[in-house]
């Protein structure tokens, strides 16, 4: 996990006991200025994204050997997988469209982009938007699209591909504890000064009105050791949190956890949950890091 406060990377084993720590606040080599993401190029390694300083360190655990690329400017990490970074930039609003967003395939070795491309057009969406790319590690790729849809597309350069919705999607509003979180984010918009209720009222009715996004979060997708997608929704989050799974393209059912999902990954059959707890008699939630065995899950029904 990374220390946000910290600037390190901490490993920790299911015991909760810190078993190596790596980085600290700082511009140069090894050092962070907002890590922001983790991911696992192979068995003990591990890949951190810096978005500050637009750098991505591999970090080799066994010997605590780090290296560094620079990554393009405006370029955000969605997935690595070998020495292949996968990513995006967004470009904004464009009038009466929705934001441009360009994929992009990033390689280590050559330092160089691979691959770029808008594929709004490669699968008819409801809204004509789509999101990041996920390589898929029994080939393909994943995305998400207009807050609720699936597009599955073969290869990088393919003109069509698979839109598909959730038979598990239902419109939710928000519950308390989402409008609770979107509140504090907002007040954090003020820096140093608290924003006054009347003007952070108008954002709060409109957030309440609007469905949420089925999606949970920039990190939504994960693989097990079966190769079968997980995506991380925002059904509920109150007392439980809900993935749904996927066989290829085809929806087998969905898991359910206890408490608000926070963020999660998946190694081979060992699903990992950073959760908030239900909160004390304060309003405060405890959060919380569970770990869950998924190797005998059935996924022909719903847990």
């Amino acid at each position: 996990m990374i220390e946000s406060f910290d600037y390190r990377v901490a490993c920790f084993d299911p015991n909760g006991t810190a078993v190596a720590m790596y980085g600290r606040q700082g511009e140069g080599p090894g050092e962070f200025l907002n890590p922001v993401g983790l991911f696992r190029q192979s068995r003990g390694t591990l890949a951190v994204f810096d978005s500050r300083s637009a750098r991505l360190t591999t970090i080799e655990s066994d010997t605590g050997t780090m290296s560094e690329v620079v990554m393009p400017s405006r370029f955000w990490i969605n997935a690595v997988q070998g020495h292949r970074v996968h990513g995006f930039m967004g470009y904004g609003p464009r009038p009466n469209q929705p934001p441009y967003v360009e994929n992009l395939v990033f390689d280590l070795r050559s330092g160089e982009i691979v691959w770029r491309r808008s594929i709004y057009e490669t699968g008819e969406t409801e809204c004509g938007d789509v999101g990041a790319l996920s390589p898929h590690p029994g080939g393909g790729y994943v995305l998400n699209a207009c807050s609720k849809d699936l597009v599955f597309l073969e290869e990088l350069d393919s003109d069509n591909a698979r839109v598909v919705r959730s038979p598990a999607y239902r419109k939710e509003l928000p519950n308390e504890r989402d409008m609770e979180a979107y509140l504090t984010d907002l007040a954090r918009l003020g820096g140093n000064r608290s924003l006054p209720s009347s003007a952070m009222e108008p954002y709060a009715a409109a957030f309440r009105e609007e469905p949420k996004s089925w999606f949970h979060g920039p990190r939504m997708f994960s693989f097990d050791g079966q190769r079968q997608l997980w995506v991380a929704t925002t059904r509920d989050r109150d007392h439980y949190s809900y993935f749904d799974i996927w066989a290829d393209t085809e929806y087998v059912g969905s898991v359910r956890i206890r408490n608000r999902l926070i963020g999660h990954d998946i190694l081979g059959s060992t699903l990992v949950a950073l959760v908030e707890r239900q909160p004390d008699p304060n309003g405060i939630a405890a959060r919380a890091i569970d770990w869950y065995d998924i190797a005998d899950v059935d996924f022909g029904r719903t847990h």
